[in-house]
C-alpha cells in the first residue's frame, strides 16, 4: 500500500514537472505568479528542449515572455522583457508588427515551428523585412539572425493582435560556437 502511494506521488510529480506530459506545458500560476502587478512585463521560463544544430549551442529555449505594451521589447539574448531601447539585440513591436534591429536578418517559417537549421536556411534563401501581426498570428514562428551570424533567435507567437495590448511569445536563443 505504501509502495502504491509512493508510485502515485512520483507519477503526479512527473506530470507537474514535465511540460510535455498531458498538455501544452503552460502553467497559469507560473504565467501569472501571485503578487504580480498588472501591466508589468513577465517572463515565464520553461525547460530547455534538446535541439542540436552543427556549430550552435542552445543558450535558452522555450522561454515565454509577455510584453504588456509597445514600450517594452524582448531581449532575445537574455530571455527577458526590457524597456524599449535598452538592449542592442531585440525584438520590438508596434501596434501592427514586430521589428528587429536593422543589423539583423529575419525569416518567417512556412508551416509552424521549425528548427534552427531550417531557420538558418530560410534566412539565407528567403529573408523578410516585414513581420506584420496579420501574417504572424498565434502559432507562427519567425527567426532572426545577427548580421555577424553569431546569434540566432527563434520566436514563436503565442498571443498577439493589433493594437497596444499584451503580446506573448516563446523565445529560443542560439549562439554560434567559437
Amino acid at each position: 500500500m505504501a509502495a502504491a502511494a509512493l508510485l502515485l506521488g512520483a507519477a503526479g510529480a512527473f506530470a507537474l514537472l514535465d511540460p510535455d506530459f498531458g498538455g501544452d506545458g503552460y502553467d497559469e500560476e507560473a504565467a501569472d505568479p501571485a503578487g504580480a502587478v498588472a501591466g508589468e512585463p513577465t517572463a515565464v521560463p520553461t525547460p530547455a528542449r534538446s535541439v542540436s544544430a552543427p556549430g550552435y549551442t542552445a543558450v535558452h529555449t522555450g522561454t515565454e515572455l509577455v510584453s504588456p505594451d509597445q514600450s517594452y521589447e524582448f531581449d532575445v539574448r537574455a530571455g527577458r522583457v526590457v524597456p524599449r531601447e535598452t538592449v542592442s539585440w531585440y525584438v520590438g513591436r508596434s501596434a501592427t508588427e514586430f521589428y528587429v534591429p536593422e543589423s539583423s536578418d529575419a525569416y518567417i517559417t512556412q508551416d509552424g515551428r521549425r528548427g534552427l537549421a531550417d531557420c538558418l536556411k530560410g534566412i539565407e534563401s528567403q529573408p523578410v523585412t516585414e513581420l506584420h501581426f496579420a501574417t504572424l498570428r498565434a502559432g507562427r514562428t519567425f527567426c532572426l539572425r545577427a548580421q555577424d551570424g553569431r546569434d540566432v533567435g527563434i520566436v514563436t507567437i503565442l498571443t498577439a493582435g493589433p493594437g497596444d495590448g499584451p503580446v506573448k511569445v516563446s523565445v529560443d536563443y542560439y549562439r554560434r560556437n567559437g
